[in-house]
């Protein structure tokens, strides 16, 4: 499965996307019988996460130059999804939002508390609070 995007992902939603979503699509479609119903699932899969994306293409899946095969004999295919924006758009990427979330990941990999215990932040730029884990 390949994921093409358009849009600028926070860390945070990039680890959700890696972790949770892909996983859960990737099972999907190997099972995938009626591919009209598939691309509603990764709409719908994507919309909770706030997210517009898409099945743009299928591909014929090889593994060291062999065609694989479904159970029934069939070409085993694999989407493309293209991740085209934000259900509700942002009128500029939250630079403030992304440094925070990676200073965050770096503090909770090298065991700092007092990075990840903040429950909001006053953004520098903005002057707005974020929550981190909060769009």
């Amino acid at each position: 499965m390949a994921v093409d995007l358009a849009v600028d992902l926070y860390p945070s939603e990039m680890k959700r996307i890696y972790q949770h979503v892909l996983p859960a699509l990737n099972a999907s479609a190997m099972k995938v019988r009626d591919r009209d119903r598939f691309p509603e699932e990764v709409r719908e899969r994507f919309a909770s996460m706030g997210l517009k994306a898409d099945v743009v293409s299928w591909s014929e899946v090889y593994i060291d130059g062999v065609k694989q095969l479904d159970d029934r004999g069939e070409p085993l295919l694999s989407p493309e999804i293209t991740i085209s924006g934000r259900i509700t758009e942002e009128s500029e990427h939250d630079y403030d939002r992304m440094q925070y979330e990676v200073q965050a990941q770096h503090a909770a990999k090298a065991g700092n508390p007092d990075v990840r215990r903040k429950s909001s932040v006053a953004m520098p730029n903005t002057g707005k609070l974020w929550t981190p884990g909060k769009p």
